[in-house]
């Protein structure tokens, strides 16, 4: 699986900060108020990102041969949850940062006021995510060792996956 590539994720946050001003003016200019986003997105953040982590923590130990009852198939599945993570929440980091410049250059109006204020706690929520998917992802990567293809470890014996056990 490839990396998450970071200029892809720069390219679409700024497309999302973008579309998200330009929507947010077109907006204004028209009459009509800003979309205010809720406030509980930076805590649906905060818990995709712990649980992010305590999945990305059970991958470590199934690398360090620990028992855990992480195989590699959920190991995987934890590796695109960490590139669905980052690749979403850069795209919110665009939009969430637009609408909060868009929000404290207008501070005196009340909506614009709580534009910001609701925009601050999503960017908190997205930014946290986004780091812990990073480090998540690092943590799914393969030893070189083990890129062949085949399921062996530095002695060349395979490796010993601790299996869950069954009553």
């Amino acid at each position: 699986m490839r990396r998450i590539s970071y200029p892809i994720m720069g390219l679409i946050a700024v497309l999302g900060a973008v579309g998200a001003y330009a929507g947010t003016h077109s907006l204004v200019i028209n009459g009509k108020s800003p979309i205010i986003p809720t406030p509980i997105l930076g805590v649906i953040f905060l818990a995709a990102a712990v649980y992010l982590w305590v999945q990305g923590r059970r991958v470590l130990k199934l690398k360090r041969g620990q028992y855990t009852e992480m195989t590699p198939t959920g190991a995987f599945k934890v590796a695109v949850m960490c590139h669905s993570s980052a690749y979403t929440s850069s795209l919110f980091i665009g939009v969430l940062g637009a609408l909060l410049t868009y929000g404290t250059t207008r501070w005196e109006a009340e909506t614009f006021r709580a534009l910001s204020i609701a925009s601050i706690y999503g960017l908190v929520g997205a930014i946290v995510l986004l780091v812990v998917a990073l480090i998540v992802e690092h943590w799914c990567l393969l030893d070189k060792d083990n890129e062949s293809g085949s399921e062996t470890n530095r002695e060349g014996n395979p490796v010993d996956f601790p299996r869950r056990a069954t009553s």
